[in-house]
C-alpha cells in the first residue's frame, strides 16, 4: 500500500514506514533523531504534519503512539479525509526494526537530496544531466571531427 512518499519494499511507502517506526519506542525514536529524522524529509503534506505532531508529542513528554497521534491531530482539527486515509496506512503498517527504520530514513534523506539537486539544476537552467557532445557542438558551431583526425 502506497500512501505517499518514496515507495519502499512490499509496496509500503518509505515515509509511512519511517513514521510508524518512530512510534515503535523511545530507543528507535532517539536513533532516528540522531540520524536526522525531520518533518521536511516527508514527501507529503500529511507526512510532514504527522512528523511535526509526533515531535511535539515527544517534546511534551507524551509517548508518540497511534492513539496519541490520532488524539493530537483531532485536537488540531486535522482529521479530515486525507489524514484519515493516511492514519489507516500508518495503522496497517507494522513497526520495523531499528536498523530497517534507519535504512528507510536514509532513503528519505537521499530522495530529499535528489529533489533539491533537481531544483537547483532547473534553477540554473540545467536539463537534469550532462549535455551530449553533439549538443555541445551544435551550440558552439564546432565541427564534428573524428578522434583520429585530431591526432594528425
Amino acid at each position: 500500500m502506497t500512501v505517499g512518499g518514496v515507495t519502499g519494499g512490499g509496496g509500503l511507502s518509505t515515509e509511512v514506514i519511517v513514521l510508524r517506526a518512530f512510534m515503535g519506542g523511545q530507543v528507535v525514536a532517539e536513533e532516528m533523531l540522531a540520524h536526522g529524522f525531520a518533518p521536511d524529509l516527508m514527501t507529503t503534506r500529511e507526512g510532514r504534519k504527522v512528523a511535526e505532531t509526533l515531535l511535539a508529542l515527544r517534546k511534551g513528554g507524551t509517548v508518540p503512539s497511534l492513539e496519541n497521534l490520532r488524539r493530537a491531530l483531532d485536537q488540531r482539527g486535522r482529521l479530515g479525509g486525507g489524514f484519515k486515509r493516511y492514519l489507516v496506512g500508518l495503522e496497517r503498517t507494522p513497526c520495523c526494526s531499528r536498523l530497517h527504520a534507519v535504512a528507510h530514513l536514509q532513503m528519505l534523506k537521499l530522495d530529499a537530496a535528489m529533489s533539491r539537486l533537481d531544483r537547483v539544476s532547473q534553477a540554473i537552467g540545467g536539463n537534469g544531466g550532462p549535455e551530449a557532445p553533439s549538443e555541445t557542438r551544435e551550440k558552439t558551431g564546432a565541427a564534428a571531427t573524428a578522434p583520429s583526425s585530431r591526432l594528425a
